[in-house]
C-alpha cells in the first residue's frame, strides 16, 4: 500500500500535474518509493508512460534528490518497462525521451529486455515440425 507521498505521485500524475509533482520529488528524505506500484501495478512512471506525459516522465528521470524512477522494473500485468509501454501506446518519442534521460548503465538492460522478447516471439512464429 502506497504511503501518502506515493499516493499523491499517482494523482499527480493522472492529473499531468507537475507542480504537485514537483512539490514531493523536492523532499530529500526517503519518506516515500519514487518506484512504489499502485494497484495495477505500474510505477509513476509507467503510468506517465501509459498516458503519454513526457513532462512527468522527464520529471521522474531528473529528479535532483534521492533516488530517480527506475526504468528497468517491469509491470506486474505486462512485464513491460516503461519505454515499451510508451511505445505500446504509440508514445515514440515518449519511449525515446525516457531511454535517453537515464544513465547508460541501465540502457544496457533495456535492450536485453527487448532482446529477450524478441526472441520469444521469433520462437513463436516460426513453424512447428
Amino acid at each position: 500500500m502506497p504511503n501518502i507521498a506515493e499516493y499523491t505521485i499517482f494523482e499527480a500524475v493522472k492529473e499531468n500535474s507537475l507542480k504537485r509533482l514537483g512539490n514531493i520529488l523536492d523532499l530529500d528524505d526517503d519518506s516515500f518509493d519514487i518506484n512504489a506500484r499502485n494497484a495495477s501495478g505500474l510505477t509513476a512512471l509507467m503510468e506517465a508512460a501509459r498516458v503519454g506525459s513526457a513532462v512527468i516522465a522527464r520529471a521522474l528521470l531528473n529528479r535532483t534528490t534521492g533516488i530517480i524512477a527506475d526504468i528497468t522494473l517491469v509491470s506486474d500485468g505486462t512485464g513491460k518497462t516503461a519505454a515499451q509501454i510508451a511505445e505500446s501506446a504509440g508514445f515514440i518519442a515518449l519511449k525515446t525521451a525516457i531511454l535517453t534521460n537515464v544513465p547508460s548503465s541501465w540502457l544496457a538492460a533495456i535492450q536485453e529486455c527487448d532482446d529477450f522478447e524478441r526472441r520469444i516471439d521469433d520462437s513463436y512464429s516460426r513453424p512447428r515440425p
